[in-house]
């Protein structure tokens, strides 16, 4: 397939290997989908590899599409285990506390998918961490919702419960069931937003990690 200006952009090959375990727990031969879609399916377990965003994107798109389900990129984070994709994830485990995760979200973010956006700011009430993709990349609703739903599974790691005190804000259009949003990530999700954002207020945010694999800061 002709490269294009939008791969550029890349991410981690080690996500697509995620999205093809969902698939096929849902019958799904994806193989045939990714090279349709200009991925090579012998690259996502390949340590290190990086491959087109874009095309990650159609890839899931598509697979939305075939599974007739507008959530699939949030359910798919069934596909992955915490820590799964690679040095990120593994310093998403071992935060110390929810202030160091999002702190190294905001440093690193960028690095592992190329975000156009990524900021961070704490205030006296709350912490807003915000972030898009280049326009360049046109349908990324289910990645951003795999994604944002493997950062909330690392934050509910350490919160519990009180994860439900982080409001979510998406930019993608509103689905018609916003049931398992409210249930994977939080009861306050709304969508249609400028940029994709999350704020935490600041009584959650220095609660300590129980099970970090290592003392050491991100």
């Amino acid at each position: 397939m002709k490269p294009t200006l939008a791969d550029q952009f890349e991410v981690a090959a080690g996500l697509a290997s995620g999205i093809s375990r969902y698939a096929a727990s849902l019958g799904i031969d994806s193989d045939p989908i990714a090279r349709a879609c200009g991925l090579d399916p012998s690259r996502f377990t390949i340590i290190g590899e990086r491959i087109s965003l874009d095309r990650v994107c159609r890839y899931m798109e598509a697979l939305a599409l075939i599974s007739g389900d507008d959530l699939f990129g949030l359910k798919s984070v069934e596909g992955f285990e915490r820590g799964a994709s690679g040095p990120f994830g593994y310093a998403m485990m071992n935060a110390p506390t929810v202030r160091d995760c999002l702190v190294f979200m905001g440093r690193n973010l960028q690095k592992i998918s190329e975000t156009s956006i990524c900021t961070l700011e704490i205030g006296p009430r709350a912490a807003h961490f915000e972030w898009t993709y280049s326009p360049l990349i046109l349908r990324r609703a289910q990645f951003v919702d795999l994604g944002t739903a493997q950062t909330f599974n690392h934050f509910r790691a350490i919160l519990g419960d009180d994860v439900r005190k982080i409001r979510v804000e998406l930019e993608r259009d509103r689905p018609i069931n916003t049931n398992l949003f409210k249930r994977l990530l939080s009861p306050h999700v709304t969508f249609n937003a400028p940029v994709n954002a999350l704020i935490l207020p600041t009584d959650i945010l220095d609660r300590v990690n129980p099970r970090p694999t290592c003392g050491c800061s991100p």
